[in-house]
């Protein structure tokens, strides 16, 4: 399952939801998520800069799955812990903040889903510690338009299923239309994550 656009957390939150159990089809949760953002205005084309924003959006799964999930901001310390029936949340920095998923941590070592590549993947925990810790404070949107988590313009990728069609142009359209309006934003990601339970 490959993100459509800026839109990791909501692929992330989507991955908690199914790796905690909830029946759902993770890619089409993701979407609604998104145009549910869009609808109440708080994401501009499927973003979260603000991890407490997890905490609204969680409760959102409950509403199209009927199964609440409950999202709790930490601060990062020197080691994460994982326990069962738990995901974690994690924003990190690559070419522009990104969040992935993880879903164990096994001799600090964590296996996460990231959904820019749609794989699950490894790397030892210190080294999403320091990830979390390049992460800015501040995003210039133009340069986030310009600059996707892989360091090239984003292109939503056209994925099959009307959902994803439709998100896939919804968010061309706001990036077009957004551009040179947006300025700057703050951002909180760095120093948290977020703890999800069902």
């Amino acid at each position: 399952m490959i993100q459509i656009g800026p839109t990791c957390g909501f692929y992330s939150l989507a991955f908690a939801a199914k790796e905690l159990g909830i029946k759902c089809k993770p890619k089409k949760l993701a979407s609604k998520l998104v145009f549910s953002a869009f609808s109440e205005a708080t994401s501009h084309i499927g973003e979260i800069f603000d991890v407490n924003d997890f905490e609204e959006y969680a409760m959102w799964v409950g509403m199209f799955t009927g199964v609440d999930l409950i999202a709790e901001v930490r601060k990062v310390k020197k080691n994460i812990t994982i326990g069962e029936n738990e995901v974690i949340i994690f924003p990190i920095m690559r070419n522009q903040p990104h969040y992935i998923a993880i879903r164990s941590i096994k001799d600090n070592v964590a296996e996460y889903y990231d959904s820019e590549f749609g794989l699950i993947r490894h790397a030892p925990v210190s080294q999403i510690i320091e990830q979390n810790k390049k992460l800015p404070s501040r995003i210039d949107w133009q340069k986030f338009f310009e600059t996707g988590a892989n360091g090239k313009p984003y292109k939503p990728a056209f994925s099959r299923g009307l959902l994803d069609y439709k998100l896939h142009k919804k968010i061309k359209e706001r990036i077009r239309s957004n551009k040179g309006i947006l300025k700057e934003t703050d951002v909180r990601m760095k120093g948290y994550y977020v703890k999800v339970t069902a």
